[in-house]
């Protein structure tokens, strides 16, 4: 007859041999040194410092539902040639503060329509040349004032309907006919007028 401590060991004995076999059945290890863990149930590995996971060649990651990284402090994604983030629906990018894009040379996009809408302002600054073209139409609409500036060049669009055209040399070329009609008085001030 067994005693009480012999029968408490094979207890404890059968208990690791059935999370022995468990943790078999999670854990494959294939002849050539390749590692398969299984968990119909779920994985859950914590880690009190460090942990590092090191690749030799590919690291691919395959989740049927959803896909979750939290992060108390910083975030840091390094990437050696190129990255890729593709999405069959959506894609959105929220930050509390600031969202900064750097490319060193060109960043490009291409879609199918395009929107930037700002609560306060929009600045668009090039160190060169600034060019917008368009298939179609061109449309440009403010609330209250529109300035095109360039040296001493300038024309002010103002909401009330005046426009303030200023310039050293100003010409004006037509192929066909020039009209101008005014509602009021037509003035033209010069230090010499010159008709053909």
């Amino acid at each position: 007859m067994a005693t009480p401590e012999i029968e408490a060991l094979s207890r404890r004995i059968a208990v690791l041999e059935a999370q022995l076999a468990a943790l078999m059945q999670a854990v494959n290890v294939g002849r050539g040194g390749t590692v398969a863990i299984t968990a119909p149930a779920g994985l859950s590995i914590t880690v009190g410092g460090t942990c590092t996971i090191n690749v030799g060649a590919e690291l691919a990651l395959t989740v049927g539902s959803n896909f979750r990284t939290a992060v108390g402090s910083a975030y840091v994604v390094n990437v050696g040639a190129a990255m890729r983030t593709t999405a069959g629906t959506s894609i959105g990018v929220f930050a509390g503060t600031a969202l900064t894009m750097n490319a060193n040379r060109e960043i490009s996009l291409a879609t199918r329509a395009f929107e930037v809408a700002a609560a306060v302002s929009i600045d668009l600054d090039s160190s060169k040349d600034f060019e917008i073209a368009s298939g179609k139409s061109l449309a440009v609409k403010a609330a209250d004032a529109i300035l095109l500036d360039a040296g001493s060049a300038e024309l002010d669009l103002k909401k009330d309907g005046s426009v303030d055209l200023k310039g050293k040399d100003v010409s004006i070329r037509a192929s066909g006919k020039i009209n101008v009609t005014a509602s009021s008085d037509v003035v033209i001030k010069g230090s010499k007028i010159k008709q053909n």
